[in-house]
């Protein structure tokens, strides 16, 4: 199967959909704007456009925005869209920027809250809880840099509140089957411990998990949500056991982006930055184990295994149920569907 769009982000929904984003560049007088077109594409072929950029607007000021990511509901009836906005201040073309996060449904109307907008300011790494209306996301300091706090809006009142108030956090990755997710804690000024830690929703909790030597990037949950992976140094990937913490393992792996297979065993990595052009390659993950006290953790190094041989891309994704490979084509940036081999 094949998008033969301009593509600029996309995700699987846990249906098996995809919702994409399209770039559109058009003119007003001697203004140039970016606002993406979203679309939802059904495992059938068929294609439905939830937004038309161009007629996107919010107030009277002018708006450009590209998609950063996709978060689908678990129902896959709802989508928390992060948007990159820029928005014209004043007559001198002055601008503001920053991270903003739209609710839509698969119909493609707004999800309104009540008091507030389907658009919220400052929301990032969103995701929908397992009943559907509950969104948890981050939302940045008053500087715009460094830590967040978590919020969580009940989307049916448009009440907001900050399950963990007086806790900042560096990266999160949710996992709505639990109504939490693990994430990386740290504080306003970056000093001090950084821990791994487990976040309740339901019970407004905190569980620590383990003290990290340091975190750069990649947090995330394995599909069964009794892994976690997360970069601790730009080639070294450290792995834990949710159930036993003190289960770990490290590769070097040089830091990428990547999804798990179905089995937690391994991942499937595009190494380097995010859009860039590389290979895709299959990475055996090491066996965890309880480090024996004064002995540095090993560190192994595994060995690629391409699928596309030495074909690269700039972007791709699996899908929930590990059956299906998406890719973005070099170059024409179409999204190409295959069986994950």
């Amino acid at each position: 199967m094949r998008v033969q769009e301009d593509c600029t982000s996309f995700a699987y929904g846990y249906d098996g959909r995809i919702a994409y984003s399209v770039r559109q560049i058009f003119h007003v007088k001697k203004l140039t704007f970016e606002r993406d077109d979203i679309w939802i594409l059904s495992p059938n072929g068929g294609k439905r456009r939830l937004i038309e950029g161009e007629k996107f607007t919010r107030g009277d000021s002018p708006i450009s925005y590209k998609v950063v990511a996709f978060r689908w509901s678990p129902d896959s009836k709802q989508l928390a869209v992060e948007l990159f906005t820029s928005k014209m201040t004043n007559a001198h073309g002055d601008t503001t920027q920053g991270t903003q996060t739209l609710l839509l449904n698969d119909t493609g109307s707004e999800i309104k809250i009540p008091g507030g907008d389907s658009l919220i300011a400052g929301a990032s790494d969103a995701q929908w809880l397992s009943d559907n209306n509950t969104l948890v996301y981050l939302s940045a300091n008053a500087s715009g840099a460094g830590p967040s706090t978590v919020n969580e809006l009940h989307a049916a009142s448009g009440r907001i509140t900050q399950p963990f108030a007086d806790h900042w956090f560096a990266a999160v990755a949710w996992y709505p089957q639990q109504q939490g997710g693990v994430a990386v804690e740290t504080n306003t000024s970056r000093s001090g411990a950084i821990k791994l830690v487990w976040l309740d929703l339901e019970h407004q909790t905190i569980r620590d998990l383990a003290n990290l030597d340091a975190y750069v990037t990649g947090l995330s949950i394995s599909p069964s949500g009794r892994r976690v992976a997360y970069y601790i140094d730009p080639e070294v990937l450290e792995v834990r056991d949710l159930d036993a913490p003190q289960r770990v393992a490290r590769g070097r792996i040089a830091v990428g982006t990547y999804f798990w297979a179905a089995d937690d065993s391994r991942i499937l990595l595009k190494r380097g930055p995010a859009q860039e052009m590389r290979d895709i390659v299959w990475i055996q993950l090491p066996p965890l184990a309880i480090p024996r006290p004064g002995t540095p953790i090993p560190l192994p190094q595994p060995i690629p295994q391409p699928i596309f041989h030495d074909l690269e891309y700039p972007a791709f994704a699996i899908s929930p149920d590990g059956r299906q490979l998406a890719i973005v084509d070099p170059g024409h940036d179409n999204i190409n569907i295959y069986p994950l081999p």
